[in-house]
């Protein structure tokens, strides 16, 4: 084998794995799926009230089979105000970590979650792992479906006056995101001299205290007020019953939910800093990587060229004696 043929093998060679490369990197997203990355993880789920979140491999046949059907997917539930996402838990393995997944594709539903906070995964009700074999559209729609995205979802105001949230007397849900150490007001509408009142049912005094008792008064929608401070960063539901006062707060038929997700100052500092900073983009990390092989590749032939040249000018002279 010459030096001249052994190049150009070489040189198909890293055509060839540059084009891999390009493609993986470059690869196309899915109509209706949105394609999460480390760096826009964190706002991808909090400005999505209801998200499905795929966690897939490049290289699973399984997931390659239904990403037509997760398309499929994505367009049926955005028209009920919930997308549909997926993220590469192969090349970014903290997420496989994160959310315990021994298989792919796995399936998890991000229901109002607001701030995100990776320490506090195990242990949010609003991050739910699908956990059913069968991951069909309908089985997928059905998870997805129990995540209503009509809940309004509030964040905290950065001014001194607490944040107030109204309900009617009909009830609900809102998702409510905060610091540690804001205060804010629940005023649930009704009308006191029915002998019906709201009353508080489940209190998260883990994570919430209550301030005085609550204020009963003839100004709808604000018929029953309670003032709360947060005390502790973590996730909870505080629910509401609409029963009569003579009656425990269990037996209303009426429920209003508040569903919060409390964080400190510093965890948002150190959530941010990390999503800006420390994430580096999958597509810009894939390029380097093409660079990085290609010089490689380069060296290695420049190498077995100049060996195969000095193996042929040294090579030994054959001496042929006449007969």
């Amino acid at each position: 084998i010459n030096a001249e043929y052994m190049g150009e093998l070489l040189k198909m060679r890293v055509l060839c794995l540059f084009a891999l490369l390009v493609a993986v990197a470059c690869a196309g997203s899915l109509p209706n799926v949105l394609e999460v990355l480390p760096s826009n993880f964190g706002t991808t789920v909090e400005q999505n009230k209801c998200l499905l979140l795929e966690i897939y491999s490049p290289f699973c046949d399984h997931c390659s089979a239904f990403a037509k059907d997760l398309s499929t997917l994505g367009g049926a539930l955005a028209t009920k105000g919930i997308s549909v996402g997926r993220v590469d838990g192969l090349h970014f393995k903290k997420y496989t970590e994160m959310f315990n997944i021994e298989y792919f594709p796995s399936f998890v539903l991000f229901s109002h979650v607001g701030h995100f906070d990776p320490a506090t995964v195990s242990s949010n009700p609003h991050i739910v792992k699908f956990t059913e074999e069968d991951y069909s559209i309908d089985s997928l729609t059905n998870f997805a479906s129990s995540c209503d995205p009509t809940v309004e979802a509030v964040t905290m105001a950065s001014s001194s006056s607490p944040t107030k949230l109204n309900f009617v007397q009909q009830g609900g849900k809102q998702a409510l995101s905060a610091t540690v150490g804001d205060s804010f007001t629940v005023c649930l509408a009704g009308i006191p001299t029915t002998g019906y009142a709201w009353k508080l049912l489940d209190s998260c005094s883990q994570y919430v205290s209550q301030q005085g008792a609550v204020r009963v008064q003839d100004a709808p929608p604000d018929n029953f007020c309670f003032d709360f401070s947060l005390q502790q960063s973590g996730t909870c539901d505080l629910v509401f019953s609409f029963a009569r006062a003579w009656q425990p707060a269990s037996s209303g038929q009426q429920k209003a939910t508040v569903q919060m997700t409390i964080s400190t100052d510093s965890e948002e500092l150190v959530s941010n800093f990390r999503t800006q900073h420390l994430l580096f983009p999958s597509i810009a990390g894939a390029v380097v990587l093409v660079v990085v092989v290609v010089a490689g590749v380069l060296y290695q032939y420049r190498r077995n060229a100049q060996a195969v040249a000095n193996s042929e000018s040294a090579a030994p002279l054959v001496l042929v004696e006449e007969l």
